[in-house]
């Protein structure tokens, strides 16, 4: 059953994409960028691999432990319409919701520092 119904219902069949290289490194600079926004803001530290930080514009959540076989687990970082899962710490076994272009990604990464510089 459980095979089944995550062949059905699960996102996971028919959205789930592998981040490219370029990817990883742009992961891994806004991590820092928003850790280091963070520490600024609120005068702590975070490591994102250990704490939440969800706001309005954007969200970076830790490995979410839960073993069912039929729960989908929250995106680990999410803006604007791009949902990121990883395996434990940040960019391990990494997959996005949709595929998207080098232009896009571009565009993405800009988006994503300007709403972490308003934060």
């Amino acid at each position: 059953m459980t095979i089944i119904a995550q062949s059905v219902f699960s996102p996971w069949t028919i959205t789930q994409y592998p981040v490219p290289e370029f990817g990883l490194a742009l992961l891994s600079d806004i991590k820092q960028r928003v850790e280091t926004a963070y520490r600024e803001k609120h005068n702590i530290s975070i490591d994102l691999d250990i704490f939440e930080y969800v706001t309005d514009a954007f969200a970076f959540r830790v490995f979410d432990w839960t073993v069912e076989d039929w729960y989908i687990p929250k995106p680990n970082i999410s803006f604007g319409g791009v949902d990121f899962w990883y395996y434990i710490y940040s960019g391990n076994g990494c997959y996005m919701s949709k595929e998207l272009s080098p232009d896009e990604w571009v565009k993405w990464y800009d988006n994503l520092l300007e709403s972490i510089c308003t934060e």
